[in-house]
């Protein structure tokens, strides 16, 4: 018996052999776990007005980038968004995972090209479905050089309800995959059955394959494994404005930081034919004290709304019947007077842009609020008295007869609270709404005083003018403001309140002049009887100050000639 041997050589060099036997290449594996994230998150406690965009997706960034740009075009794939604006019968955000009870239920089929995949699911209290299919592998082999690649299928799933139309569901471009993996793979697919027909009793799911079906060299067959029928527990979350926000974890690398730009908190503020609360425009009527819920930046009603609402302000302790509105009115009245911005155009005096994130002591928390507005809070036992650092008229005369021994006990102030600069903190809306800081100083009282920085953080604060005027305030005020004065009034006093403004006229600081004493009997409309007579020079104006019989003070020329008068005219 004779065999025969094939001989197998080769040859290096410059010889005329045959090339060397190449290895084969296998793609290595580009299946990457894509997680959906779910955040549902609570903006505030209480109704607010929404989104100042009729496209919310152009108000919500993640780090930084809005989901939609303002030409309408997607800076992300794969996102969700829905939201509540916080009111007392708030239907609830469909699709919260967190919030599910789930019911598996296996199917176990394979999936062909030409024989689609349906079943039925008949619990009226499903909401949505979670369908999970299994890949046995995902390559396609070359069976010449063995080299092992990636393979494309693309999947479909539809929806009927009950009575309806086959509907396709939105799988954000999770149906279609290009990938490689030599293992088995899973993929899931939750599709919300409640956005397709809210009332439907029963829903038919179709999975189908799209793609033809793989070769002999192809591994790419799938089956639907199972499906987890999810029942939301429907929380309306009342009195909450929340969102629910999803998005795929390949876009980010991290959670993203998310941001929002909203109008916030409805407060109280007067009726339209007085006041518009976004342009803060006063149309001249006379307001007769009715009240609307609106939303405004002016911090004087945002600061009325926290103390008289109920839950998340301070109603349940202060009955608004003894809050005092006028003097509400009045303070907002100066929060809208339009000021310089400083470049070549106008703002309103005091605006207020907030998130209220921590839990503070109330006293602290109303004191931080009205000091926007250069005011303070202070209790009065059944309400909370208010009064503004502004121009206002004079409320009292003070002299040695109306005081208890006569006696004002002067005090000046450190050097060390004489600021000589200041760094005054804002949220900046150009950039993100990060911290920036405004530098203010004063050359003339470096000069004097040595240069003293005073930093804050103003509250609410996006303006860089608004926190400008803040700083040149701190420096004027601790400047000239730098003298106190300690006396005992006599019951004249009663009527005097906090922030009132009173004249002092004491002959210690006059250079021993007596400027101030009693009226005597006698006295009229146009001629008042002093205590002791005065004298007046010639060439000089002199202005008259008496506190008439109703407690206010009445201040008048004097049309007396020059020298000495026991009564003026």
């Amino acid at each position: 018996m004779s065999q025969s041997i094939s001989v197998i050589g080769g040859a290096m060099g410059g010889g005329g052999g045959s090339d060397p036997v190449r290895a084969p290449i296998y793609a290595a594996d580009s299946v990457r776990s894509r997680g959906i994230i779910e955040i549902v998150e609570a903006w505030a406690w209480g109704e607010i007005a929404g989104f100042p965009d009729v496209d919310p997706l152009k108000c919500v960034k993640l780090d930084g980038t809005p989901i939609k740009s303002s030409d309408g075009t997607l800076n992300f794939q794969g996102v969700s968004f829905d939201y509540r604006l916080g009111t007392q019968d708030q239907a609830y955000i469909p699709g919260t995972v967190d919030d599910a009870v789930g019911t598996p239920v296996a199917v176990d089929v394979p999936i062909l090209h030409a024989a689609p995949v349906t079943r039925t699911i008949s619990d009226p209290s499903c909401d949505a479905v979670r369908v999970i299919v299994t890949f046995a592998g995902l390559y396609q082999s070359n069976p010449g050089s063995g080299d092992k690649i990636g393979t494309i299928v693309d999947i479909d799933i539809e929806v009927r309800p009950a009575g309806g139309a086959w509907v396709t569901a939105d799988l954000s471009g999770r149906n279609h995959i290009n990938d490689k993996q030599d293992g088995p793979y899973q993929r899931a697919f939750v599709i919300n059955l409640r956005a397709i027909d809210a009332t439907a009793t029963s829903f038919d799911i179709k999975v189908a394959r799209l793609t033809a079906d793989p070769d002999a060299n192809t591994a790419s067959a799938f089956k639907w494994d199972t499906y987890v029928k999810l029942t939301y527990a429907k929380l309306r979350r009342p009195n909450v404005a929340h969102c629910r926000l999803t998005f795929d974890t390949r876009y980010f690398s991290s959670i993203p930081v998310r941001s929002y730009d909203l109008n916030g908190w409805l407060c109280f503020v007067p009726h339209a034919v007085v006041y518009n609360p976004v342009t803060r425009a006063y149309t001249g009527a006379d307001w007769d004290g009715t009240l609307v819920r609106a939303w405004t930046r002016n911090p004087a009603w945002f600061l009325y709304a926290l103390l008289v609402t109920e839950g998340h302000g301070l109603g349940d302790h202060i009955d608004p019947a003894y809050q005092d509105k006028w003097v509400i009115y009045q303070l907002a009245q100066r929060c809208d007077q339009l000021v310089s911005d400083g470049q070549g155009g106008n703002e309103h005096r005091y605006s207020v842009d907030a998130q209220i994130m921590e839990g503070v002591p109330s006293y602290d928390m109303v004191s931080q609020i009205a000091g926007i507005f250069d005011a303070q809070a202070l209790w009065s036992g059944t309400s909370v008295y208010l009064t503004q650092d502004a121009p206002k008229s004079v409320s009292s005369l003070y002299v040695p007869a109306n005081v208890i021994k006569g006696r004002f006990v002067y005090a000046g102030s450190g050097k060390q609270v004489r600021y000589t600069a200041a760094q005054i903190q804002y949220n900046d809306p150009t950039d993100q709404s990060r911290l920036s800081a405004e530098y203010i100083e004063d050359l003339s009282g470096i000069e004097r005083y040595g240069y003293n920085l005073k930093a804050e953080t103003m509250l609410g604060c996006t303006s860089r003018s608004e926190a400008h005027r803040r700083g040149k305030r701190l420096l004027v005020t601790s400047r000239r403001e730098i003298d106190s004065v300690t006396f005992s009034p006599s019951l004249a006093a009663f009527n005097d309140k906090p922030g009132d403004i009173v004249r002092i006229a004491d002959p210690l600081r006059n250079s021993g002049n007596r400027y101030g004493g009693r009226c005597s009997t006698g006295c009229s409309v146009t001629s008042v009887v002093l205590d002791a007579p005065v004298t007046l020079a010639n060439a000089v104006a002199y202005r008259l100050a008496v506190i008439g019989s109703d407690g206010v003070v009445m201040d008048r020329a004097v049309t007396s000639a020059a020298g000495t008068h026991a009564s003026l005219t």
